[in-house]
């Protein structure tokens, strides 16, 4: 038992409130109490019993109260008082400080770390009342709050929006009252502390894919634990307290150009989640919807203008442009704010007729050849073509009468494919069009010109200015040019397509090292991207998420164009992966292969046969990759490959859960689908389900290595102890990280209460680890048991404490 020996080092000044309270209780010279309406009486100058000292008329306080002190309650005052002087009647305590309450009361710490400072000195009745109380504890005040508020009143002064517990008084919620092996007396530390109660946020968590980096730091990074002047006590108003990490998105607030849905009264909320999301950037949905909630209708600005209503993008009927069909707005518009009118991203022309130059048509070159619009000769850029003629160039290109884009195109939607228009604003006429389209070509009405066909296969004769223009293979026009013959399209096929396309190059990369493709005994994954294009972006967070598979595969990106060189430096740069780097600034590596949208990721196996070309970004991106990379190392076949891009479903990211379609054509695909499902519901803490996965996944593949080891780490969970220490004696060597049978066996033989041989283990490991390992957490975690156990708190604090720090580093270990 400790009696605060070596707590009576240290001295403890209480604050103005407690220490005048204290000095009320330990004045005990006076009989000064008077009961109901009596009034003062002389002080004995004889002994007094102990059982007489407290009347109607002395010291009544001392049982006012509903719960009493048990000597109180016998009448044994001298058991804490005894006299000093008979005719003064004057008294002092028997004992001082902890001493007089020690002597009854074996009170220890436990050697804990962190002491609440009047425990530390000895100052028991500064919260407890000798006498009595309104509970079993004997505190002076009715409630927690006011007790702590005594000495903490800042806790709560000047907070609008209080957390439940300081609301409700019951600070020993959180923090325990006399000692802790944590800070601030805190019940566990971090994150933990908080998940004790909100439960359904932990389990809710658990389900989510993206998870806000911020949680990381634990949840005070954003709330203020205690209350604030704002709601969910976050510790500043939304947005500020987004844009006090986010300052890229700051800036964009404050551009030419806002965002009302930024800066109103949801702000950031209006689009993302705050702690978690299924969907990438923490959208609280596919962002195309979000931004439909208010862009279904026009939209007055307070300055004057009108946002058109853009309600066709909710038309089923309708084509959608490739960043509508993912469900991406951000790759056309800056969605926080901007310098250009709309919120585009780059330039667009809003004129009918003008000038042909890329510069002004940039929002577009941003994903498309700029060739499709500047090449006169199609040379495969396009399927809009007369024979080999460009028919884009043909009307872009017509000096100051050149026709915008949009002139023709829908920049969301389209009645027709390609996003060709049904009608086109001119003036204040909906001026009509009509299109067909015929397997190899196809023809145009409007209100502007007459019928005209064209066809790639049989060139059509079109009537231009009133002359008759001839398109013949090798044919001599009027004006003495001849006509190149038709260039074969390469067709790229769809995703799901049986139809060949093959790559079949060597260069080499930016570091000068080879690189072919196909490469032998394994896939390769082509990303065409541009550096300063958000899709692109995301694209290169997706495809390094696609694992295992994609650690499997040979992935190079790609820079095209006249900047490409530019914008493969740029990414080099930067780049965290060690993937080849390569620019082609004369598109011969994306034309073959049909590339003319960027970004775009093909997979081709190790024949050098295309079995993906998936344009844009996404957001099913990782999961279709996964699916294709197993198609191409032939793990799977077409119609299982089916099977799971069905699974997909509505571009949206699927997890493996109990829900998700089961693949049943084969043990192999059964297995690759059970052994992913069955680790995420460990790692979620499932692991009796996962361990029912894993039984089905061995009577299939009773000899597959994986399946083994993810049975293990499940019992181990289960802390079947012994079971797990037969299994990992039986898995062939290097089945495992070099670290994790000796930190496993460590957690069992504690489990199984060998504590010498589990410090052994755990010493061991933790004294071969480097600051960055993996396992640092858990093998300070099974450390800090050991310590528990041996009832060393201080360094078992120590371990906890370490094993929860952001970026632990190995702590002193050893007896």
């Amino acid at each position: 038992m400790v009696r605060f020996g070596a707590l009576r080092a240290t001295r403890y000044t209480m604050e103005r409130r407690g220490r005048a309270i204290l000095g009320a209780v330990l004045t005990f010279g006076v009989c000064a109490s008077v009961a109901s309406g009596a009034g003062k009486v002389e002080r004995p100058t004889y002994d007094v019993e102990p059982a007489d000292c407290v009347t109607s008329k002395c010291h009544a306080d001392v049982k006012a109260y509903p719960v009493l002190h048990s000597p109180v309650i016998m009448n044994t005052c001298d058991a804490c008082h005894k006299p000093t002087g008979t005719k003064a009647h004057t008294f002092e305590l028997t004992r001082q400080k902890a001493d007089l309450c020690t002597y009854c009361h074996e009170f220890d710490t436990g050697m804990l770390p962190v002491v609440h400072k009047p425990v530390l000195t000895g100052e028991c009745l500064g919260c407890h009342n000798p006498h009595g109380g309104t509970s079993h504890s004997l505190v002076r005040e009715a409630t927690s709050a006011a007790l702590c508020g005594r000495c903490h009143e800042s806790v709560a002064l000047g907070r609008k929006f209080l957390h439940h517990p300081v609301e409700t008084g019951e600070c020993d919620t959180c923090h325990r009252p006399h000692a802790s092996r944590y800070p601030k007396l805190l019940d566990t530390v971090g994150t933990d502390l908080c998940l004790s109660c909100h439960r359904e946020f932990e389990a809710e968590l658990t389900r989510m894919k993206f998870t806000h980096k911020a949680l990381d730091e634990g949840c005070a990074r954003c709330h203020d634990v205690h209350g604030s002047a704002y709601p969910m006590a976050v510790k500043q108003s939304v947005p500020d307290l987004c844009l006090s990490c986010h300052e890229s998105v700051k800036d964009s607030t404050t551009a030419a150009y806002k965002h009302p849905a930024v800066l109103g009264d949801r702000a950031c909320l209006t689009c993302h989640t705050a702690h978690g999301s299924n969907l990438a950037r923490l959208m609280s949905d596919l962002p195309v919807r979000i931004c439909m909630n208010c862009h279904d209708k026009a939209i007055e600005m307070k300055g004057g203008g009108v946002v058109a209503a853009v309600a066709d993008v909710n038309d089923p009927t309708t084509f959608k442009h490739a960043p509508i069909r993912d469900g991406q707005c951000g790759g056309c518009h800056s969605t926080h704010g901007g310098d250009r009118p709309l919120l585009l991203r780059r330039a667009f022309p809003t004129e009918f007729y003008q000038r042909f130059s890329p510069e002004k048509y940039d929002l577009c070159f941003g994903c498309h050849d700029e060739q499709l619009a500047a090449s006169e000769p199609a040379r495969g850029l396009t399927n809009f073509r007369n024979g080999d003629r460009n028919l884009h160039f043909v009307h872009v290109n017509g000096s100051e009468q050149g026709r915008s884009c949009r002139a023709c195109h829908g920049t969301h939607t389209g009645k027709y494919e390609q996003l060709i228009r049904d009608w086109v604003p001119f003036g204040k006429w909906r001026l009509p069009v009509v299109f067909s389209k015929t397997p190899t070509g196809g023809t145009c009405v409007t209100g502007c010109h007459p019928a005209f066909a064209y066809d790639r296969e049989n060139p059509v004769a079109s009537q231009e200015g009133g002359r008759q223009r001839t398109e013949d293979r090798g044919q001599k026009t009027e004006s003495g040019a001849v006509l190149r013959p038709p260039v074969a399209t390469p067709h790229v096929p769809a995703a799901d397509s049986r139809e060949p396309i093959t790559a079949q190059w060597s260069t080499r990369d930016l570091s000068g090292a080879e690189v072919k493709v196909p490469v032998e005994g394994r896939p390769s994954v082509l990303l065409f991207l541009r550096v300063d294009q958000a899709q692109s972006q995301q694209v290169l967070k997706m495809v390094s998420a696609a694992t295992p598979q994609i650690d499997l595969a040979q992935v190079v990106v790609i820079f095209s164009g006249a900047q490409a060189q530019e914008h493969a430096e740029a990414f080099r740069a930067t780049k965290t992966v060690s993937w080849s780097i390569m620019a082609d600034a004369e598109y011969a590596l994306s034309k073959p292969l049909g590339v003319a949208v960027w970004p775009a990721v093909l997979v081709v196996q190790e024949d050098g046969v295309v079995v993906a070309h998936r344009g844009g970004a996404p957001l099913s991106l990782t999961v279709e990759l996964q699916a294709y990379l197993d198609l191409a190392m032939k793990k799977i076949d077409r119609e299982t490959l089916g099977t799971r891009l069905a699974a997909v479903g509505n571009d949206l990211p699927v997890r493996a859960n109990r829900s998700s379609p089961l693949p049943n054509d084969g043990s192999g695909p059964r297995v690759d689908w059970l052994l992913p499902m069955s680790r995420e519901l460990r790692e979620q803490g499932q692991a009796q389900e996962a361990l029912a996965l894993l039984a089905d996944g061995l009577k299939l593949q009773p000899d597959s290595i994986p399946l083994q080891v993810e049975r293990i780490r499940a019992l181990a969970d289960l802390k079947q102890a012994r079971l797990v220490l037969d299994l990992l004696k039986q898995l062939p060597a290097g089945a495992l990280p070099a670290w994790e049978p000796e930190l496993l066996r460590g957690r069992m033989l504690a489990a199984l209460g060998q504590w010498d041989e589990a410090r052994r283990l755990a010493t061991a490991v933790l004294a071969g680890a480097k600051s960055d390992a993996p396992f640092l957490s858990p093998a300070h975690n099974l450390m800090g048991a050991i310590y528990e156990h041996d009832r060393d708190w201080e360094k078992a604090a120590q371990e906890y404490r370490a094993a929860h720090a952001p970026a632990a580093t190995p702590a002193p270990t050893g007896g």
